[in-house]
């Protein structure tokens, strides 16, 4: 899936859904959304290289979770290139993210920021989520 203009991939009110070995590339907005969502399973993805990689804007994250979005699985998979790899957004609760590679985190236009690759605090409510076997960076200016 290339050239989203608003996501590229999202999972709307989901309930079971999934996603296997999906490649997710040049986005604005994020590269996998999964928003009012249960149970939501990604597996074997890889997300990069987003159109708009500036902070505070949206346009650079490669997974987001929001809305209520609970016990979500994302694992096997390989983020990189991006201001942020992951983000709960009032979301998270008992969903575990594991054995991803994440790095190559970066932020373009503005190099007095940087970011956490892995964030599960962004607005309120995001609590009880695992991460496991994931490295990540932070994101810095190139």
């Amino acid at each position: 899936m290339e050239h989203g203009d608003n996501d590229n991939i999202d999972f709307q009110w989901c309930a079971y859904c999934w996603a296997h070995k999906v490649q997710s590339k040049l986005w604005l907005g994020t590269g996998f959304g999964v928003n009012y969502s249960f149970r939501v399973e990604l597996n074997e993805f890889y997300v990069h290289e987003p159109v708009w990689p500036v902070p505070g804007g949206g346009g650079g994250y490669n997974n987001r979770l929001a809305n209520g979005s609970s016990e979500i699985l994302i694992w096997n998979g390989i983020s990189v290139f991006a201001t942020k790899f992951l983000f709960s957004r009032c979301s998270g609760a008992g969903s575990v993210t594991a054995y991803n590679y994440v790095d190559m985190g970066f932020i373009s236009g503005d190099d007095t920021w940087q970011e956490v690759g892995l964030n599960n605090s962004h607005m309120v409510g995001s609590h009880h989520m695992l991460f496991e076997g994931t490295t990540a960076s932070t994101s810095t200016h190139r």
